[in-house]
C-alpha cells in the first residue's frame, strides 16, 4: 500500500486516512479506531519545511524528526523509518542519505531498506536497521528493552498515539499505532527522553509509567526494538 498525504487539519488523521480501518488495526495489534474527527487545531508535525532538531547525547545525537514535513508519500506511515533514524543518531551512526537540513532523503532509504510501502511491525525495522549496518534485535520484552537504555543503548517503542505520555499541543480523536525512539535515560530524575516524528520534537522527563500505559493501549501488538 502506498500512502498518499492528505490535506488535513491534523497529522492523525492524514495517517489514518492513509493506513485505512484495516490497516490501522493491524498495525495497531487491534487497538479500537475512534469514529471521531479531529476538530483541534493543527499540530506542529504540520509544518512544511523539513528540519531535525539536535542537541548532543552521551552516545552520539539526539535528533527528532518530523515525518509530515518530508514532503514522502509515505510520510503518514512513516513513523516507522523516521524512528530508525533517530536511533541510530542516537547511538553515533549516520543514516545513508542522512542530511539534517533535508531528512527526507534518509527516510526514504530507510524506507526502501524495509521494502515495503505500508505501516511497519518491529521485526522489519531490525532488518532496515541491519541494512544499514546496526546492531539491533526486537528479542527482548518492554521492561528489558528500556533496562538497555539506561545501559546507553536506544529503544523504538511502538504504542498508542493517544496515550503518547506528553502533550502534542493537541487532543488526537483517533486510535492509531506509533513508534517513538527511547533515547536517553537520567538517572538522577529517573526519566527518559523521547524523540517523535508524530511531532518532530524531543521530549524529556518521560517516565516508565508513562511509556507503559502508551504501550498497553496497543494491546497484543507490542513491539519493542533494541539499537546499539
Amino acid at each position: 500500500m502506498t500512502a498518499t498525504a492528505l490535506k488535513t487539519s491534523t497529522p492523525v488523521r492524514r495517517r489514518l486516512a492513509a493506513l485505512g480501518t484495516a490497516g490501522a488495526i493491524a498495525f495497531g495489534g487491534g487497538a479500537a479506531l475512534s469514529a471521531a474527527i479531529d476538530s483541534s487545531p493543527a499540530a506542529a508535525a504540520e509544518q512544511t519545511t523539513q528540519h531535525a532538531d539536535a542537541q548532543k547525547s552521551s552516545n552520539g545525537q539526539l535528533v527528532a524528526i518530523n515525518q509530515f514535513s518530508t514532503g514522502l508519500g509515505t510520510q503518514d506511515v512513516d513513523c516507522g523509518p523516521a524512528a530508525v533514524a533517530s536511533a541510530m543518531l542516537a547511538q553515533g551512526a549516520t543514516p545513508k542519505a542522512w542530511n539534517a537540513d533535508a531528512p527526507a532523503g534518509a527516510v526514504k532509504q530507510i524506507r526502501a531498506d524495509i521494502g515495503s510501502n505500508g505501516a511497519t511491525v518491529g521485526s522489519q525495522l531490525v532488518s532496515a536497521l541491519g541494512a544499514q549496518d546496526v546492531k539491533a534485535n526486537n528479542d527482548t520484552d518492554f521492561t528489558g528493552a528500556l533496562d538497555q537504555v539506561r545501559k546507553g543503548k536506544t529503544a523504538i517503542v511502538n504504542g498508542e498515539l493517544q496515550l503518547a505520555p506528553y502533550s502534542y499541543g493537541y487532543t488526537p480523536s483517533h486510535s492509531v499505532a506509533h513508534w517513538i525512539t527511547v533515547a536517553d535515560y537520567d538517572a538522577s530524575s529517573k526519566t527518559f527522553t523521547v524523540l517523535d516524528s508524530n511531532d518532530g520534537k524531543k521530549h524529556t522527563g518521560v517516565t516508565q509509567a508513562g511509556l507503559e500505559k502508551f504501550q498497553a493501549g496497543v494491546g497484543s501488538g507490542q513491539d519493542q526494538v533494541v539499537v546499539g
